[in-house]
């Protein structure tokens, strides 16, 4: 039985994190068949995800690392994880797939291309507290991440006018760092009109806020456009 821990790399020239996934201290990528292959995962895509690492769940693929091209949908390898009796959580079955992003790993219909690399049973409790430590962990945050968090708080409250107005939020951006950016979809008769709200300064979380608190004032479809 293993122990599982994430630590978090700074890439050398900018400004997000890699995970590097442990297991018993060593990085998986030495293990099996990975250290034939060169991947690199990053923070964010990563613990989007991370709440299907958490038990208990049905057995499900997760994917754990793309290539060093950094796209998703290329070369990304995804074992299947589940719980299994004994109080562990199994990692098997470690496959190679291309064409899907992310959070469609749990819609995989094709067999991939399967990597020689032995099972790994984690203790549940431990693999458990670990995630969650990993994914309440801020450190790895960049700070783009943190502005538009504050974008997404400065937003919310402003749901229910912006479905009143026939849209629905979409994303928010804080690049380039000189204008908050989000986007506002309305369902049409040729597709979804995409609208993107723009406040321009310098994107800092305090502005941030500061400038949607200031559309409260005025109706949806007013609000400055690109």
């Amino acid at each position: 039985m293993s122990s599982i821990a994430f630590d978090f790399v700074k890439e050398e020239d900018g400004e997000d994190f890699f995970v590097k996934i442990l297991v018993d201290g060593v990085d998986l990528r030495s293990y099996g068949a990975l250290r034939d292959e060169t991947h690199a995962t990053f923070a964010q895509p990563f613990f989007q995800e991370g709440a299907r690492l958490v038990p208990p769940f049905r057995s499900r693929r997760l994917f754990l690392y793309t290539c060093d091209c950094g796209f998703e949908g290329c070369s990304d390898v995804a074992p299947r994880i589940e719980e299994v009796p004994g109080g562990l959580v199994r990692w098997s079955d470690f496959r190679q797939f291309t064409g899907y992003d992310w959070g469609e790993a749990h819609q995989i219909r094709t067999r991939g291309r399967a990597l020689a690399v032995d099972d790994l049973y984690f203790d549940a409790e431990q693999y458990r507290a670990e995630v969650e430590r990993a994914l309440a962990d801020q450190s790895w945050h960049t700070p783009a991440m943190r502005r538009e968090a504050a974008l997404r708080e400065a937003i919310e409250p402003l749901r229910s006018r912006v479905a009143n107005a026939g849209f629905r939020l979409g994303w928010v951006s804080s690049w380039p760092r000189t204008a908050c950016r989000v986007l506002l979809e309305s369902p049409g008769d040729m597709g979804d009109e995409v609208v993107l709200i723009t406040v321009t300064g310098d994107c800092d979380e305090e502005i941030a806020r500061s400038a949607f608190e200031q559309l409260h004032a005025l109706p949806v479809r007013e609000w400055p456009r690109e």
